[in-house]
């Protein structure tokens, strides 16, 4: 497929800082909603937390999509390191995230209570080792660890996305190239059509979402390239270029209010409406970061890309976490057990990504080198 063809947009500093921004709230509203909601039963944030899973979902699409078409240039880019990124950067954080939870749940669930659930035993394992885990085949998320239910979604429309547009650079074999997509495609179906259906049909159309704005993104450029040369003598450019900014800025500011009426209608923080127009207003936010130039304070940033670089490790972490420190919750006021939790989380989550997800890139260089 074309579509990476004269793809060669590349993100300004500012884009970049404000998508490692949401990136990294969105994480940190899912941990204190959950919070709010186990330990304080508080719900008022529950949107928010769901919210800030539409906006990772829509985050992955944009990135997936920029960082493929990006590589598309080079006519030896073909599935295989496109798989090999995505193992290096999933994966291996979820092959150590699965060992963490195992040996959490061990203790709690074998030694302390003594009383294990239905969905801690080994067939469930297995599945989830697999990331089959809430599909149609009736296997759960492994114990405690909730929040899996959404990492078969990433992990299997990452792969139907990767083999739909490079897979015929892999085989010159077409029986084999539509084998292989029909399998996929079958495995993704069986995975939305479990646990939480909705969700997983509406993470799919936001991650969709992203893949589109990608795409367009580089479009837009072009014609703004074409029509308003960046240079700063030419007045004409920079008035065509505040008006973008400034009808993005509008744009986004009136699709974002707009959502806030939508989910105070139905509240259902997960209906497609309400995300698709929470989602279209980031992108226009962006559109906006892309050609506007705000400069931060080094500190700032620095602080900003750290937080985000762990994001995904705090999110794949925190829903056990929560579960383990319940068995002191009569032991401390839920307040303080709250926050000391939080900060808790946050500290293991830096710990574990520093060996995975803040390594992905050696990891990817080593796959990569071993299987060239």
């Amino acid at each position: 497929m074309d579509l990476h063809k004269d793809y060669n947009i590349q993100f300004s500093e500012t884009f970049s800082i404000h998508l490692d921004l949401i990136r990294a709230i969105s994480a940190q509203l899912i941990v204190i909603s959950h919070g709010l909601e186990g330990y304080l039963n508080i719900q008022k944030l529950h949107s928010a937390g769901a919210s800030g899973l539409t906006f990772l979902f829509l985050i992955s699409g944009i990135l997936i999509a920029y960082s493929t078409f990006t590589k598309m240039n080079n006519e030896l880019y073909s599935f295989k390191q496109f798989f090999i990124s995505r193992f290096s950067r999933i994966y291996s954080l979820f092959l150590l995230i699965l060992g963490i939870v195992t040996l959490i749940d061990t203790y709690q669930f074998v030694i302390v209570l003594k009383n294990p659930p239905f969905n801690y035993n080994l067939p469930t394992f297995f599945f989830n080792l697999l990331l089959l885990n809430d599909s149609a085949l009736g296997y759960s998320f492994f114990g405690s660890s909730g929040q899996l239910w959404t990492l078969p979604i990433f992990w299997w429309t990452y792969l139907v996305f990767g083999w739909l547009i490079l897979g015929k650079r892999s085989t010159s074999k077409k029986y084999l190239y539509f084998f292989i997509l029909a399998l996929f495609c079958l495995i993704l179906i069986s995975v939305i059509f479990g646990y939480q259906f909705q969700k997983k049909i509406t993470s799919i159309i936001i991650w969709i979402l992203g893949v589109f704005f990608s795409y367009s993104l580089n479009k837009l450029n072009k014609y703004i390239q074409k029509k308003t040369p960046n240079t700063d003598k030419n007045n004409k450019s920079k008035i065509r270029r505040r008006l973008l900014n400034f009808i993005s800025l509008f744009i986004s500011i009136v699709l974002f209010i707009s959502s806030l009426f939508i989910l105070s209608s139905h509240h259902n923080a997960f209906a497609i409406d309400f995300s698709l127009l929470l989602g279209a207003s980031f992108c226009f936010f962006l559109i906006f970061s892309q050609y506007t130039q705000i400069k931060y304070p080094k500190m700032i940033k620095k602080i900003i890309r750290f937080m985000a670089s762990y994001s995904f490790t705090l999110y794949l972490l925190h829903v056990s976490i929560f579960f383990f420190y319940k068995l002191f919750i009569n032991e401390m006021n839920n307040v303080l057990l709250f926050l000391l939790i939080f900060i808790i989380i946050n500290i293991l989550s830096i710990l574990v990504a520093s060996f995975s997800e803040m390594q992905a890139s050696k990891i990817k260089k080593l796959f990569l080198k071993k299987f060239s």
